[in-house]
């Protein structure tokens, strides 16, 4: 499944999952790559709590109550839980 086969996907608890997976890698992505988008949510991020975003791990699967795990410049690292609707 690609970005594609999202649009129009009216979220369902059957979908959810899947969407939720196409989601976590492109803030991988993003953030990882330093796009366009990934600077945006490191900006937001350093301007709301001041954390200076290294890099971002997907981490979730069903053991795991957290989805990202976020590295910092600073050697920290923060789990985070993605929500999406």
């Amino acid at each position: 499944m690609n970005n594609v086969d999202i649009i129009g996907m009216k979220p369902s608890k059957k979908k959810n999952g899947a969407i939720e997976k196409i989601k976590l890698k492109d803030i991988e992505s993003h953030c990882n790559n330093n796009t366009p988008s990934g600077i945006k949510i490191k900006n937001s991020l350093k301007d709301e709590y001041n954390i200076d975003i290294l890099n971002v791990d997907i981490i979730g699967g069903r053991n795991n109550h957290y989805d990202l795990l976020i590295h910092t410049n600073d050697k920290k690292t923060y789990k985070t839980e993605f929500r999406f609707n």
